[in-house]
Formats: C-alpha cells, structure tokens, sequence
C-alpha cells in the first residue's frame, strides 16, 4: 500500500496529504484465523500505522467469541468493548488485558453485567429481552426501601471500583476498556477503579 501511495504521489503532495483510514472486519474471524500466516493481513493488522504516510489505519474486528480472535491480535488491541460473555471468556479477557486485581474486576462486572455472572450461558442472547422483563417487574414491585439498602449494600460490595451511572431501569450490557489507559466505561460512561495492580 505505502508503495502504490508513493507511486502516485509527489514528495511534496505526500507531506500534504492526511490520511486516516477505518476497516470494520464484523463477523469474519474465521478468514482472519486462516490467513494468520498472511504477510499482507499481519502488516495490516499488526503494523497498521507504519502504513500511510502522515495518517493512520484503524480496524474493529467484530466477533461473537471473544477466543476465536487469534492472540497475536488480542495482545495488540487498544480498546475493547465486551457484551455478556461466558464466564471463560470474561477469564481470558482479564489474563489477556486487565491489570485489576482478579477481585476488584469481578466487581467491576458485576455493576456492569449484574449478579450470577457464573450463570452465563454461551449464548446468551437466547431470550435474553424476556429475562429483563422479568427481572425489571421484580426490581419494580420491591419497595423503595429495600432498593436504597440492596443499592447501599452493592456499593460497600464493590469497594474500591465505585458506581459513577445512576441506577436506570435498563441493564447495563456493555463493558468498555482502553487498555493503554487502563480505563474503564460501562455504557460509554466511565466507571473509575482505584489502581490495584494484580
């Protein structure tokens, strides 16, 4: 690529030029697993911004199993945004990125994705709408007090990872990291951990 970009353009044009470049690669991680030995795919994926001159390549690699992504790449990523995913894959996530203590990250899902997390399925989109009906109707006809004290209670839990989102009546299912910063959003709010290196 930064060969053909040389060819069409002047020294002077090329110092002008700015460009920056997003590839979205959703739900093709097989082909990226099988062409892992590929010299063009690893320079894109691993040496993407040695590829332009004067800009970048960004990509999002889209994929419903968070292990099929080779690790090559894992070890690579700047930002992760996870949904529910199995008690497995929660566990790799960490090894391969979070420098929490083990304790203080299973907090830091459980104000993100809620209680049970051992209770994940796989898929577990399956129904998925109905679950939080359900538990909205329960959530609603507790009385007021008994939700401050289970709030109250929930934030002594956590202790050092503090809720920074209200309570709302939709379940939080998105869990942000910025590896680089170690910094993390629930929802693309930030959430704030005290800095407890495993």
């Amino acid at each position: 690529m930064q060969q053909e970009l040389d060819y069409r353009v002047n020294s002077e044009q090329r110092e002008r030029l700015h460009v920056n470049i997003l590839f979205v690669f959703d739900d093709v991680i097989g082909d990226i697993k099988a062409n892992e030995s590929n010299s063009r795919q690893t320079k894109l994926i691993l040496n993407r911004r040695h590829l332009v001159h004067n800009g970048t390549i960004s990509l999002c690699i889209v994929t419903q199993k968070y292990t099929l992504i080779p690790s090559r790449l894992r070890s690579n990523a700047n930002w992760l945004i996870l949904f529910k995913l199995n008690p497995i894959d929660f566990d790799n996530v960490y090894s391969d990125s979070i420098t929490l203590s083990k304790q203080n990250w299973r907090e830091l899902l459980e104000i993100v994705f809620g209680k049970n997390l051992d209770a994940i399925d796989s898929d577990s989109s399956a129904g998925e709408d109905e679950k939080e009906e359900k538990e909205e109707k329960k959530e609603e006809e507790k009385d007021k007090g008994s939700r401050r004290k289970a709030k109250e209670e929930r934030k002594q839990l956590t202790g050092q990872v503090q809720e920074v989102l209200a309570r709302s009546k939709r379940r939080h299912d998105m869990l942000g990291v910025w590896i680089e910063s170690n910094t993390f959003f629930k929802n693309f709010r930030r959430v704030t951990a005290k800095k407890q290196h495993r």
